[in-house]
């Protein structure tokens, strides 16, 4: 009887413990080197001697600022999250278009204002979707071009993508 008292208040202990979890945001990164190579990774710091990303199979990737010609950043399931509010957006568009038009006279074609509501939907929510994707896919581009200076200078800007964000 008395784990049916303890059960309700670890639930709760358990509710208010995981609503103040912080979510870690993490960003995939692109790095331009001087002589246009190119490579990718998740972005895990930046430091006064340089970036590290941590490549795909986990391995840590030191790069030297003066090499670098540019660095992009775009968060990870931006692209994902970005089709599925268009794809949304345009099912919403395409129903309320497609209900406000109304019901059709009867007559050979004619179509309620729910069917017309149902295509719109279908039919709208795949160019949202399209649109969605452009919008999620979006880098913020930072140009060094080998400088130390300039890499010193947007050192704080590019410590914001790190996952402690500092």
């Amino acid at each position: 009887m008395k784990t049916l008292y303890l059960l309700p208040v670890l639930a709760l202990a358990f509710t208010l413990t995981t609503g103040h979890a912080q979510k870690v945001k993490t960003y995939k990164a692109w790095v331009t080197f001087t002589d246009d190579i190119r490579i990718r990774g998740t972005f895990y710091s930046a430091e006064t001697d340089g970036l590290i990303l941590m490549g795909d199979d986990l391995n840590e990737i030191r790069i030297d600022p003066k090499t670098v010609k540019t660095i992009s950043f775009r968060r990870k399931g931006s692209v994902g999250k970005g089709v599925w509010i268009g794809a949304l957006s345009g099912a919403a568009v395409g129903a309320i278009a497609g209900y406000a038009s109304g019901d059709d006279e009867p007559g050979w074609f004619s179509s309620t204002a729910e069917e017309k509501a149902a295509g719109g939907a279908i039919f709208l929510s795949f160019p949202g979707a399209g649109i969605g994707a452009l919008f999620g896919s979006k880098r913020t581009i930072y140009p060094i071009n080998g400088d130390y200076q300039t890499y010193s200078g947007l050192l704080a800007e590019l410590k914001k993508y790190s996952p402690s964000g500092q």
